[in-house]
């Protein structure tokens, strides 16, 4: 889980400002917001968290979830964590299910389709990841 800290200081260094301020002010803030998130006297707003998340080319999902477990207290942050957690493993499951089961389908695809040891044709890769994915993908190609 990453720290409110290494958003800041990932955003900075991939967006070449020179200070706390300079983000602030790219994120919309005119006072001293970024340093307040800094010394943990004020979490970032939702919003907030998914625009530095953007600068800093992270996942707005996971940010949210982490700026759930920093501001959350007692019992509730560590449920947080475990769907943090279980969500990260379950996408490493996934990638080795497509990773082990996609190609060796595709493949028999391929020579079904074209009779041929070509490499296969992305639009055939799409189709199957459509499959996969549960609808379409092409949004993320």
């Amino acid at each position: 889980m990453k720290t409110i800290d290494d958003y800041i200081d990932l955003a900075i260094a991939k967006r070449n400002y020179k200070s706390d301020r300079q983000l602030g002010v790219a994120l919309g803030f005119k006072s001293n917001t970024v340093n307040q998130w800094r010394t943990k006297r004020a979490w970032p707003s939702d919003e907030a968290m998914v625009r530095l998340a953007d600068l800093c080319f992270e996942e707005k999902e996971q940010a949210l979830l982490d700026l759930n477990i920093w501001r959350t207290q007692g019992k509730a942050r560590e449920y947080y964590k475990h769907i943090s957690e279980q969500l990260q493993k379950m996408a490493v499951v996934f990638l080795l299910i497509v990773s082990v089961f996609l190609p060796a389908q595709v493949k028999a695809d391929e020579q079904t389709m074209y009779n041929t040891s070509t490499d296969l044709p992305l639009y055939i890769l799409c189709d199957k990841l459509d499959i996969w994915c549960g609808g379409p993908i092409a949004h993320i190609l």
